[in-house]
This record gives C-alpha cells, sequence and structure tokens, in this order.
C-alpha cells in the first residue's frame, strides 16, 4: 500500500480554479483530496478528519493562510499536520513569516506540477517516518515499562520467598548445631560428618537468601545509605583481619597498602562489605604462595583496588561476572562453591553510591578489581562572627584538605543552609542576631540538617553550657583559644 492511496491531503484556497487546478495534478497521482475555501472551514475539517498534508493559500478573505496555520498549529489535534504555503509571494519577509507560524514548506504560484509533486511526497514521507518513530517509540515505552513492572513483581516475589525461607532455614541449622556439639550424647564420627556436611550447605543457603534479600532491597531503594567520612586504610584492616584465617588456610599472603589517612566517602559498612567480598573472591581464586594486595591506585581518586596473583578471568567471565542474570559460580581452587550473587551484589553497592565496580583481569596471571567511590572533598561551614578567628581556624585546618564556607552570624548560617550542605559546622556560642544555641536548634530541628555534625567552639568554658549544647545535640566542644593539636583530631573524628 503506497502513500498515493492512503494520503489525505486538504487544499485550502478561495479561488476554485486554483482548487480545480491542484486537484487536477494531485489526483494523478492517486492522493485521497477535499477542498476548503476559507481558513475556518479548513480549521474544522482538519480536527474532524485529520488529513496527512495541508496545501493553503496565503492571501484569503477574513482568516488568511498565515492566521490559519498559526491556529493549526497551536490545537493538539492538528500540530502535527504538515503545512506547504501556496502564494504568489516569495520575498524573504513572507517566507520568514511563513516558517515562523509553523509552515513545512511553499510552493510559488504559477505552480510547476513536477515540483508541486515533488515537494508534497517529500514531506508526506517525512510525516509518514516520523510517525512511524514515534509509534515505535511508544511501543518501546510501553514495552519497557511492562518489563520493569514485571521485574519489580519478580524482585518483589523472590524477596518474600527469601524472607519467608530465612526464619525456618535458621531453626534447622540451630537444631543441627545443638546435635553437632550434643556432649552428653554424642554422635558417631560418620555421623558427625553428615552433621557438619549439613551445617555447612545450610549456612550456604542463608547466605545466598540474605544476598538476595539484600540486592531487593538495594534495586527497590529500600536501603538508605549511611554516608560519612572514613579511612580507607581502616577499612582495609578491618577486612584483612577479618579473613586472614581463611587465606592462611590455603597458604596466601594477605597485605594491606592502602596509606593511612587515605579519605572515603560512602556508607562504610556497605563499602567494607564489597572490599571484604572481593577479597574474599580472590582467596577462592588464589593457590598456595599466591599474594593479594589492597591498595589505593595514585590516580584513580575514591578507590580502593584489591590484586591478586591468582587464576585470573578469561574475556567471556569478565563480560558477564557482575551480572544477576548470569551464573558464574565457578568453583574455586580447592574446590569452593558460590551463591555467585556477591560480585552483583557488591556493583549493586557501588551503582547506589554513583561509584563503579570494575575488574581487569589475564587468565592465568591474576586480577584486579577496583572499587571506587565518587570523590568528595569536605566542606565545613565557620560560622563566627569575629573574621579574624574565621582565619585562624581556617589556617589551622589547612593541612587537612577542607573547603570552607564561611558565615559571621547566625542568621547568615541559615541562609546558607538553605543552599548547601556542608559536611560539618562549627559555630560559635556568642553571636548577635542568632546566638549559637538557636543556631543549633534551628540546625537539628531541621530534617535536611539534623545528621550534620557539629563542634561548638566557645570561650565560654562553663561545664552547664557544654552540657546545654551537648544535649542539644552537639558531636563535640572545643573551648577557644584552641590549639592546632586539640582542633585537628576533633575535625577528623568526622572528616578523616
Amino acid at each position: 500500500m503506497n502513500d498515493e492511496t492512503t494520503s489525505l491531503i486538504l487544499i485550502v484556497d478561495d479561488n476554485p480554479q486554483n482548487l480545480q487546478l491542484l486537484g487536477n495534478i494531485l489526483k494523478k497521482r492517486g492522493y485521497k483530496l477535499a477542498a476548503a475555501t476559507n481558513g475556518p472551514q479548513a480549521l474544522d475539517f482538519a480536527q474532524k478528519k485529520g488529513p496527512d498534508i495541508i496545501l493553503l493559500d496565503v492571501m484569503m478573505p477574513g482568516i488568511d493562510g498565515f492566521e490559519t496555520c498559526e491556529k493549526l498549529k497551536n490545537e493538539p489535534s492538528t500540530k502535527n499536520i504538515p503545512v506547504i504555503f501556496l502564494t504568489a509571494k516569495t520575498d524573504a519577509e513572507s517566507t520568514a513569516l511563513g516558517f515562523e507560524k509553523g509552515a513545512v514548506d511553499f510552493v510559488a504560484k504559477p505552480f510547476n506540477s513536477k515540483e508541486l509533486l515533488a515537494r508534497v511526497k517529500t514531506h508526506l514521507d517525512l510525516k509518514h517516518a516520523t510517525e512511524a518513530l514515534r509509534r515505535e517509540k511508544e511501543i518501546a515505552e510501553e514495552a519497557k515499562q511492562m518489563a520493569e513492572e514485571a521485574t519489580k513483581l519478580k524482585d518483589k516475589f523472590v524477596s518474600l520467598v527469601a524472607h519467608d525461607l530465612k526464619a525456618p532455614f535458621a531453626t534447622i541449622i540451630g537444631f543441627l548445631e545443638l546435635l553437632y556439639d550434643d556432649h552428653a550424647n554424642p554422635l558417631q564420627p560418620e555421623q558427625k560428618k553428615m552433621v557438619e556436611y549439613s551445617l555447612r550447605s545450610g549456612k550456604g543457603l542463608v547466605n545466598m537468601i540474605q544476598k538476595v534479600l539484600e540486592i531487593g532491597r538495594l534495586q527497590t531503594g529500600k536501603v538508605i545509605l549511611e554516608k560519612r567520612f572514613f579511612d580507607g586504610h581502616h577499612s582495609a584492616s578491618h577486612t584483612v583481619e577479618n579473613l586472614k584465617l581463611l587465606a592462611q588456610e590455603k597458604g596466601i599472603v594477605l597485605n594491606n597498602e592502602v596509606p593511612q589517612g587515605t579519605r572515603f566517602y560512602g556508607d562504610v559498612e556497605l563499602f567494607g562489605g564489597v572490599i571484604q567480598n572481593l577479597v574474599s573472591n580472590a582467596i577462592k581464586f588464589c593457590n598456595k604462595e599466591d599474594t593479594i594486595t589492597l591498595f589505593a591506585p595514585s590516580d584513580l581518586k575514591g578507590s580502593i583496588a584489591v590484586k591478586d596473583t591468582g587464576i585470573g578471568m578469561n574475556e567471556a567471565s569478565k563480560s558477564i561476572v557482575f551480572q544477576h542474570e548470569e551464573t558464574t559460580t565457578t568453583r574455586g581452587t580447592a574446590g569452593e562453591k558460590g551463591t555467585g550473587l556477591g560480585l552483583p551484589l557488591s556493583q549493586d553497592i557501588m551503582k547506589a553510591h554513583g561509584g563503579t565496580l570494575s575488574v581487569e583481569s589475564v587468565q592465568g596471571e591474576g586480577s584486579v578489581f577496583y572499587a571506587t567511590l565518587p570523590f568528595v572533598k569536605p566542606t565545613i561551614l565557620v560560622v563566627e562572627d569575629e573574621e579574624n578567628l574565621r582565619k585562624i581556624f581556617k589556617r589551622y585546618l589547612s593541612k587537612i584538605d577542607v573547603e570552607f564556607i564561611e558565615a559571621g552570624s547566625g542568621t547568615e548560617a541559615v541562609e546558607i543552609l538553605k543552599e548547601n550542605t556542608p559536611h560539618l559546622i562549627s559555630l560559635d556560642i556568642m553571636m548577635p542576631e542568632m546566638d549559637g544555641f538557636q543556631l543549633l536548634e534551628h540546625i537539628r530541628m531541621n530534617p535536611l540538617t539534623r545528621e550534620i555534625p557539629i563542634i561548638v567552639i566557645t570561650s565560654d568554658s562553663n561545664i552547664d553550657t557544654r552540657d546545654k549544647v551537648f544535649k542539644m545535640g552537639a558531636n563535640d566542644f572545643v573551648t577557644k583559644p584552641f590549639q592546632t593539636e586539640e582542633l585537628i583530631p576533633r575535625v577528623r573524628r568526622f572528616l578523616c
């Protein structure tokens, strides 16, 4: 079925001879035709019948072509119908006005039939192509929405099933542990081995169920990240301490080369879980005398890398290792089993932070996994009415690489907090307009600022003042005049 036999063309001209001439030219190509002799007729027909294209005379009594075109383009039901102006006026001003009103083209009178037919066909082809693209987009959007709804339903179902399975499995494991450790009625060695195997399998299933629940919560946005600054060295040390016995059993060396004071910003528990998963995964795929090293790449801020000298991965494995849809439960070098969920879960955690998880690997030579959080430079809001004291405060803290926002009063601080969310606030008590007590109360009453750590810095060393600010929600208290060796550690508590 071609355009000529399906396309409806509306011709609008107050001159019957022009209507007849145009009709004869277009009929030869088999187009369906309709005619109107003025603007109101054209508008009424276009809204009721929706022609594929409109050939519109400019010079008509009453509502001329320009005004008619403008009305067509302002009406939702007709705005996408292409309009070609028919006119004897081909000056630049008229042409510019026509395009401004929404026309797609001009055909000059007297008509050249070949030119007219070519222009009509071009704009009909464009319209049909545009409509096809629009339909494809709508179909794709509907399919996407259906898929998203199906995924949500599936995730909800899986989470519900996993949640319901967790309790009975915990009960089974509890009874098996009682049976295993029952010294009053000891098991035979062979029985003990069977219970031990059952316990190991059961705990593996509980671990898998927990990972499914965690993935579900991350994907549905139910996990709220508790972001703060933390020392990457301490996080890496915690992982090494947790897994050193597992590494020693396989004769693998664990090294922590993340420098002390390497600053990260994120959920320390969840990020720590990612690093622990990367290291336990590395242990799984290493052999005796292999080495696993945790380090902070100098060219990649906010990143901890886990490098191993294990068996590595081929290109096919690298391409699917983070995907939930693929099963990558490869056995370890000692036959260790896994759930296949650890790396996809770690990827979800990093995405929830706005970060990335990536891998470089050569089969037979080892792998390097990079867990990278967005780099964030700490910002401190300094609220102090004396400018010189603000300068001193900033000079003392220049060593720890932070940015400052200054406020000379509590009122100014309130305005700043409407547009900025600092990572730490230091505030004086004795200030004009709004004092430190009032500002502290305002900050803790506002849901957007109540979790920001606050250090009160004041010359008032009275114990009652100290008690009052702590009861109001301050996190620390420093007495003026402050010393560098006292101030920096207190700030580092919150900003590393």
